[in-house]
């Protein structure tokens, strides 16, 4: 069964490359992110589901997700906590898409930068443009617009986008911050993709980067030990130098089981 992923809306702002380095370099450039850029357009989606375990098999077809686990970094990270964050991640989500507490942004280090939530006059859909983030500084330009800059060598945003299709990411400024953030999901449990991501479960499975047995139709009921919740997807974005951890949300409803 060939796999068929979500492209989020991120792939459309930025052209992603193989990664050739370690650790992010302390002097990167910033980047400067305009409120007025934002694209909304609708896209259209597409069904993301499971890989069969047959897949799985074959290590060629993947790329090692470990390559990411492991990257030689002499930085030390400022920890972004994977399990705040998936709880705001969860809340919003789960509340269509409503904007987090403060109190859960203040609890994984991160502050308000821009959110807009307003119903669509046309089709009677939310639209929604979410951004927080830490050692992020906004700046206007002389026509009144505002810009986001990453103003740190820890500097993370963290974006929602909703209207008729949802996504989500996490851009690092530095890769050992990414890299940590992984380390934390693993230690929840996560499956292996095989284009080098990983799927978040509705519930931890025990630390490791685990197989899948066996995945039920989504249109089967009360099977399977575990629910696909996200896809992440980390990356190095070369042309801007930051390190992307893209999420999937839409369309994922089966569950699987996973090898002991």
């Amino acid at each position: 069964m060939k796999m068929r992923c979500l492209l989020l809306a991120i792939a459309a702002l930025v052209v992603i490359s193989t990664i050739t380095s370690g650790c992010g370099s302390k002097s990167k450039d910033n980047v400067n992110v305009s409120a007025n850029d934002i694209d909304t357009t609708i896209q259209d989606s597409v069904e993301s589901v499971l890989p069969s375990p047959d897949t799985l098999d074959n290590e060629s077809e993947y790329v090692d997700l470990l390559t990411w686990l492991e990257m030689p970094c002499d930085d030390k990270p400022l920890p972004l906590s994977f399990e705040k964050w998936l709880k705001a991640m969860d809340y919003i989500y789960n509340n269509n898409w409503k904007r987090p507490t403060s109190q859960m942004l203040a609890d994984i280090g991160l502050k308000k930068i821009y959110e807009v939530d307003a119903i669509d006059s046309i089709d009677g859909i939310k639209n929604v443009e979410f951004m927080y983030g830490r050692q992020v500084k906004i700046t206007t330009d002389s026509t009144g617009r505002n810009f986001f800059k990453m103003d740190g060598d820890h500097a993370i945003t963290f974006n929602v986008s909703a209207h008729n299709s949802s996504s989500a990411y996490l851009a690092f400024n530095n890769a050992a911050d990414l890299q940590d953030f992984l380390k934390q999901a693993v230690k929840r449990g996560v499956v292996e993709l095989p284009d080098g991501g990983i799927v978040v479960s509705d519930k931890p499975m025990g630390k490791g980067i685990h197989k899948i047995k066996k995945i039920y139709e989504y249109t089967v009921k009360n099977k399977g030990a575990y629910g696909e919740r996200y896809y992440l997807y980390p990356d190095y974005v070369s042309n801007e130098d930051l390190y992307i951890c893209s999420i999937t949300t839409d369309f994922l409803r089966h569950r699987f089981d996973i090898e002991d």
